[in-house]
């Protein structure tokens, strides 16, 4: 066979070979939605939009510093997920892990376990906001968890606005009555345990 009909062969064949990949090719799909805040990643102000049921959101927290008047200091961060167990519910699980630097002396631990159940009442609409109330639970777990348990309630309003802004309220009620002398030594990477936390975001 000459070899400019080999050539013209070959290319005949690459040519099917590149059409046959372009028809077998489907039409690629992007997340099309904003990105949600979540407790604590990094901020303490969170939305009011639950991931959907069985979606599965898998987070790694931003790395927290706090240094005290007596220059020691506190390193944390609390890795987790959410998974979507029901309509409009996701579950949340926390592993906060602390280092605590004190003159020199090194702690690095487990600083509990955080886990927390947040319910969206209703969709966002033109008239109403989206709603959304919490329950959450730091279990005592590690060498820097809390000494008990601490829970909190929250209740969590989401409005959107043109251009994509959102406006974003907690109201976040933690009980127990050493919660306020607790902050900085229980979870330090998951959230402070104020007695009330409020806050806006937009």
């Amino acid at each position: 066979m000459p070899p400019n009909m080999l050539h013209a062969r070959r290319r005949l064949g690459l040519a099917l070979r590149a059409c046959l990949l372009l028809s077998l090719a489907r039409p690629a799909s992007a997340q099309t939605d904003f990105m949600n805040t979540d407790r604590g990643r990094p901020f303490t102000i969170e939305d009011a939009v639950a991931v959907e049921r069985w979606g599965l959101e898998l987070q790694v927290a931003p790395l927290r510093l706090e240094r005290s008047k007596g220059g020691s200091y506190l390193w944390g961060m609390e890795p987790g997920f959410t998974l979507g167990i029901l309509p409009r519910t996701e579950l949340e699980l926390g592993l906060p892990l602390a280092m605590f630097d004190a003159g020199g002396t090194r702690t690095t631990a487990l600083a509990g376990i955080d886990i927390g159940v947040l319910h969206q009442l209703n969709a966002e609409s033109t008239t109403l906001p989206a709603l959304a109330l919490r329950v959450d639970a730091l279990l005592p777990g590690g060498g820097l968890g809390p000494d008990r348990v601490y829970t909190s309630l929250g209740a969590l309003v989401t409005r959107s606005f043109d251009a994509g802004v959102r406006l974003h309220a907690n109201a976040i009620y933690t009980t127990g009555s050493s919660a306020s002398s607790s902050v900085g030594t229980a979870g330090p990477g998951a959230r402070d345990l104020a007695r009330w936390i409020t806050g806006l975001a937009l």
